[in-house]
């Protein structure tokens, strides 16, 4: 009986050693996953869990690719042929093709979790904070919400001339719908927010008038921190796929001659 013990410790040992070592060496999650699941949450318009191919192709048109092309990528992203992707396969896609966007999409995802802080510290500072450190606190939002901006200015910049470039060359397809506003930038914001995502309302929900606090300052904050919110959106939204749209275009190595610099002052 103590050998059919000492037999089963053994076994134990053997096990919970090899998942450790299987934990350890197993290789560490991609930055950036975050967006990308982002991404899939609005192209799932039926929140059934995957893209269907008429999802994939109203989501992902932008006058680049024509139906037949982004069938083909649609076929292409989805690897075990079931007809859908799922979110495995298209962040399995996105991280093959990241790149440098690697660094920038960890970028926003640390930049999410910040202004989340941030948020919940303004939130406290106008619940009982002087008029001094409200107008810190306000002031430092405002100045969030502008250095952002600069930032988006310039990765639209990028985008518009690639645009522009792909359009003059002819490489726009005679089967593609016209141009009209990309939708996905309409609306950035996800009336769903993931994990880490600014909420407004959650953020401003316990900030009542009863703390002191004039209502137009409360409105004027509100209205600052939604701004925040869809700064951050559009960013992450023209960042990914200005990278795939200059991923599937650029056949001829000219699109990087038009990238601008990322900051404009």
């Amino acid at each position: 009986m103590s050998d059919n013990k000492s037999i089963s410790s053994r076994e134990y040992v053997k096990e919970e050693a090899a998942v450790a070592q299987e934990q350890f060496f197993a290789p560490e999650p991609r930055k950036g996953i975050s967006v990308i699941l982002d991404i899939f949450r609005r192209a799932d318009k039926d929140d059934d869990g995957k893209l269907s191919l008429d999802e994939f192709q109203a989501f992902f048109s932008d006058g680049t690719l024509n139906e037949e092309e982004l069938e083909k990528l649609f076929h292409t992203i989805d690897s075990d042929n079931t007809s859908n992707v799922d979110t495995r396969e298209l962040c399995d896609y996105f991280a093959k093709h990241m790149g440098d966007y690697e660094g920038v999409l960890a970028s926003l995802e640390t930049l999410n979790l910040s202004i989340l802080k941030a948020m919940d510290f303004t939130k406290k500072v106008y619940e009982r904070g002087t008029n001094v450190e409200q107008f810190v606190a306000r002031f430092l939002l405002k100045e969030s919400a502008n250095q952002i901006q600069s930032l988006l200015n310039s990765v639209e910049s990028a985008v518009d001339a690639i645009d522009e470039q792909h359009s003059q060359s002819g490489q726009y397809h005679s089967k593609t719908s016209p141009r009209v506003p990309d939708s996905r930038y309409v609306q950035p914001v996800p009336n769903y927010p993931p994990n880490n995502r600014l909420s407004t309302k959650d953020t401003m929900r316990t900030v009542s008038s009863n703390t002191g606090i004039a209502e137009v300052r409360k409105e004027g904050l509100e209205a600052q921190i939604n701004r925040l919110a869809e700064l951050i959106g559009r960013l992450e939204n023209k960042t990914v796929f200005f990278d795939l749209h200059q991923r599937l275009t650029d056949t001829d190595g000219t699109a990087s001659a038009v990238i601008r610099p990322l900051y404009r002052g």
